[in-house]
């Protein structure tokens, strides 16, 4: 990429500019299909190509960015109206930044967003297909702000939130602005098949866009156990190098991305299986705990740490065994299976005697049921990953946490 400073001033970098579009295509996993592309900003210079942030750097310097922004817009959607396909959706993307957009009017919006419009109807294409894209960095949520994406809205556009997760993210933008789309930032996928904190906050993303009614597109999937961990997390609409770059639409390999998709679609099947077994096997490990529990509970008698013990040396990942009575109220002490690694601070530590759980969902859950498993928790015995199983048994409530 050439450095704009080097090689123009800022007087005629406008005149001889060439605008370029490329394109990225969006892939859905569940339909196996591309539903659509992002068109992305390239400019050209003496037939070398010149990346988008230097381009808008120049325009931002020079008071221009809101007038070339929407240049760029309408750029896009004349490509678009070249290989227009009424069953694709088109993103563009709106660059400037809040305190250029709040520098001007309301009216000064409406009149853009109608030209606009009125270019979209002379290519005979649809304002439904297109969505326009706010980076969620750029937000804050001004009066400005927010009359713009409800006139983009009330002209048939779809809003996207880009750059969802990425640095100082916050929520609370979703609840002025109610985008269709989220567009979960590629910082948050990059190697998120080894993060839990990166699965977490895809994962409440996601819920939060099933809450709200939004779609999610998850950008910047590169590898095959990316795609396998956020089609296992729920994620549906995903573009990235994974299946293509961005690049002008006649250099696009469809085939290419199509054997890719077909791949990719094997690929996560099998990681979907692998982890299904894996519940499955948990579920039988758990039946198995609790068939040997309730076999050997009435031998111990009032031995209930002898019980305990018995179950550790049995089951290696159980970390914690603890009773309670009808009413949730804890009747013995914790036991701790001294294998297991426990995280010493004033946070963790294991319930007492006397200690009240009839808000805990592994409590409140057997009143419907003879036992309950858990979804996954930090436990506060310990501080690890874990699992509780609950089952009556004669008038009591056994609890085993089992670490996963």
């Amino acid at each position: 990429m050439l450095g704009l400073a080097e090689k123009e001033t800022l007087l005629n970098i406008e005149e001889k500019i060439e605008l370029s579009s490329y394109f990225q295509p969006i892939i859905s996993l569940k339909e196996n299909k591309i539903i659509g592309y992002e068109l992305l900003l390239r400019g050209i210079i003496n037939k070398e190509v010149i990346s988008p942030e230097n381009i808008y750097n120049v325009f931002e310097s020079n008071n221009e960015l809101i007038d070339f922004d929407f240049k760029v817009v309408k750029h896009h959607i004349k490509e678009i109206s070249k290989i227009y396909n009424e069953n694709y959706l088109y993103s563009v993307n709106i660059s400037f930044p809040n305190k250029k957009l709040s520098t001007i009017d309301e009216t000064m919006l409406k009149i853009n967003i109608n030209e606009i419009v009125e270019k979209i109807k002379k290519y005979r294409m649809d304002t439904k297909n297109i969505i326009i894209e706010i980076s969620e960095n750029e937000v804050v949520s001004t009066g400005v702000q927010i009359a713009f994406v409800n006139q983009l809205k009330e002209k048939g556009f779809l809003v996207a939130l880009d750059d969802v997760g990425k640095n100082n993210s916050n929520f609370s933008k979703l609840v002025d602005l109610k985008p269709d789309i989220l567009k979960i930032d590629k910082s948050l996928i990059k190697d998120i098949e080894k993060s839990g904190y990166k699965s977490s906050i895809v994962k409440n993303i996601i819920s939060i866009a099933e809450e709200t009614g939004s779609i999610v597109i998850t950008e910047g999937v590169e590898k095959i156990e990316e795609l396998e961990k956020i089609t296992w997390l729920g994620c549906d609409l995903v573009q990235g190098y994974f299946y293509s770059k961005a690049m002008e639409i006649k250099k696009i390999d469809i085939y290419n991305i199509i054997n890719k998709i077909e791949w990719g679609k094997n690929k996560v099947i099998q990681y979907i299986d692998m982890r299904m077994k894996q519940i499955i096997d948990n579920e039988i490990i758990c039946n198995d705990i609790i068939l040997q529990a309730e076999r050997t509970f009435v031998l111990f008698g009032n031995e209930f740490a002898a019980f305990s013990y018995n179950l550790f040396r049995k089951f290696s990942k159980i970390e914690a065994v603890y009773l309670l009575n009808e009413k949730g109220i804890q009747i013995s002490d914790t036991f701790l299976n001294k294998e297991i690694k426990i995280k010493k601070n004033k946070i963790f530590h294991p319930a007492r005697i006397g200690d009240n759980h009839n808000l805990k969902e592994y409590y409140y859950n057997l009143k419907y049921k003879e036992m309950y498993v858990s979804d996954v928790y930090i436990s506060k015995a310990t501080g690890n990953r874990c699992i509780t199983i609950s089952k009556k048994i004669i008038n009591n409530i056994l609890c085993v946490d089992i670490k996963i």
